[in-house]
This record gives structure tokens, C-alpha cells and sequence, in this order.
């Protein structure tokens, strides 16, 4: 439940900065540090539109898919053969967290979005980071790099068909 939430925000955060972007991609490392101050450090690729479409590839340490649609979050773990199949409460409104987003100095933007405070870094006028801390008292930051908006995404990404013989679970 901590990545779901972790990637929803995320999510959340990317699309809602500018209303100029309408679709963004980018490798990341996701740093997750917990009260004793230990790090779960995560490496992959991010894809995500502005009709509130996100695909997260995690490659290391471990390899998985999260695909992010309106409502619904699908985790395809091909190592398992499984993909789990989230729905989500709460409505996220892309465009709301832009509205709370306030600028704090030259590069850094900070919003206070569905009881979480974000701190939005760019560079060169490109995302370069997010922080924030998980309704788990985690501290979250998420570095980006090799950073591309507005390249326009192919649909497709966004689609999976789950395999036959996947187990699927659903939550």
C-alpha cells in the first residue's frame, strides 16, 4: 500500500506542476527513508500524460510495472506471474495540486495537496525532484534525469492486457 501511495502522488505531483506539460517521462531514483533512517532505494523509468495516465518501470532491485489509470492501479509483477488490481477512493485532481503550488525561491515550489506537503525542484525549467513526506512518516525523494515533456506519449504505453495464465489479485 506504501508504493501505491507513494506513486498516485507522485503521479499526482508531475502532471499537476505546469499546466504547459501534457506529458512528461524521465528515469528516476525513488529514495524511501523511514523513521529509523533506513533507505529502500528504487531505479527505473516514469511515463505519464496529462489524461491522468502513468506507467512506472521499476528495474532495480526489482523489476515491476505500475500502470496508473483514472481510479485504477494495476501492479504487473512478470517474475510472479501475477498483477494486482487496486481502486482508489479518492478522487485525484491533477490540475488542484498546481493551483496550491506556491514558489519558494528561484527553483523550488512547495504545495500542500490531499494532507501532504510537496517540494517541487526544477531545473533548467524541468522537474528535477519532488519530496514529500508518505502518510507512513516516510520521507520520499524522487530524483529525475534525462527528463522529456511534451513528446508526445503513444497511447499504448498505458495499456496492458493481462495474460491468461496471470494470477490476478484484486484489493
Amino acid at each position: 500500500m506504501k508504493l501505491i501511495a507513494l506513486l498516485l502522488s507522485t503521479t499526482l505531483s508531475l502532471l499537476a506542476f505546469s499546466e504547459n506539460i501534457n506529458s512528461f517521462s524521465a528515469d528516476f531514483e525513488q529514495k524511501i527513508t523511514d523513521e529509523k533512517k533506513s533507505v529502500l532505494s528504487y531505479q527505473g523509468h516514469v511515463w505519464a500524460n496529462r489524461k491522468n495516465q502513468a506507467l512506472w518501470e521499476y528495474i532495480t532491485p526489482i523489476t515491476k510495472k505500475v500502470y496508473i489509470q483514472e481510479g485504477r492501479v494495476q501492479i504487473v509483477e512478470d517474475d510472479l506471474e501475477q498483477v494486482i488490481i487496486k481502486k482508489f477512493n479518492q478522487d485525484i485532481d491533477f490540475f488542484e495540486l498546481m493551483h496550491h503550488a506556491k514558489k519558494v525561491s528561484k527553483d523550488t515550489y512547495s504545495a500542500h495537496y490531499l494532507d501532504s506537503v510537496y517540494t517541487i525542484k526544477l531545473q533548467n525549467s524541468m522537474i528535477k525532484s519532488i519530496s514529500y513526506e508518505d502518510s507512513f512518516a516516510n520521507q520520499v525523494t524522487i530524483v529525475f534525469t534525462k527528463q522529456k515533456q511534451n513528446e508526445g506519449l503513444k497511447e499504448e504505453i498505458f495499456n496492458y492486457t493481462i495474460p491468461d495464465y496471470y494470477d490476478v489479485l484484486r484489493e
